[in-house]
């Protein structure tokens, strides 16, 4: 908090970093499903290429909100286990929502990891495009920008003096 430069620029600087890792996993996992595992885009690339920014804007989001209201990097760590770990286990991503009991299932529609799973299963496997997968995409950006604008007035709330 003694540095000179303003709230904007530390937002900036975790916002900037935490999306280049973002982006650089996101396409080193379309590189190995890929090459490693030969599993073929039925969609299209290019629709596959514009939502990755997509992908990595929740999580920039939650980690700002996370950023915000932890006082050290142990609370960090565990509010980060509190929020991925849900999103994971009832996004459909390990197993099939429609299996999840109601309530369960219900939480999981909750959540963005949800709709980007979907999203990417609707491209990749059942090659959507960008038509058929407009409802996740619109659910997804409003998910994406809700989150990161919250995280972001949060963050800059917990930096003011």
């Amino acid at each position: 908090m003694t540095t000179p430069i303003g709230a904007n620029a530390i937002i900036a600087g975790k916002c900037i970093v935490i999306g280049c890792v973002g982006l650089l996993e996101s396409a080193s996992l379309i590189l190995l499903m890929r090459c490693l595992f030969r599993i073929r885009i039925e969609g299209s690339a290019f629709l596959l290429a514009a939502i990755v920014p997509l992908l990595v804007l929740s999580p920039i989001g939650f980690g700002l909100l996370i950023a915000s209201k932890a006082k050290s990097q142990v609370q960090v760590l565990q509010l980060t286990q509190v929020v991925f770990l849900p999103s994971v286990m009832l996004s459909g991503f390990i197993w099939p929502r429609e299996f999840l009991a109601y309530p369960i299932n219900l939480v999981g529609s909750l959540l963005p990891a949800t709709y980007l799973v979907a999203l990417c299963r609707a491209i990749v496997l059942r090659g959507s495009g960008a038509v058929q997968a407009a409802p996740h995409i619109g659910i997804a950006t409003l998910f994406g920008v809700g989150l990161f604008l919250g995280g972001f007035f949060a963050m800059r709330r917990s930096l003011r003096p």
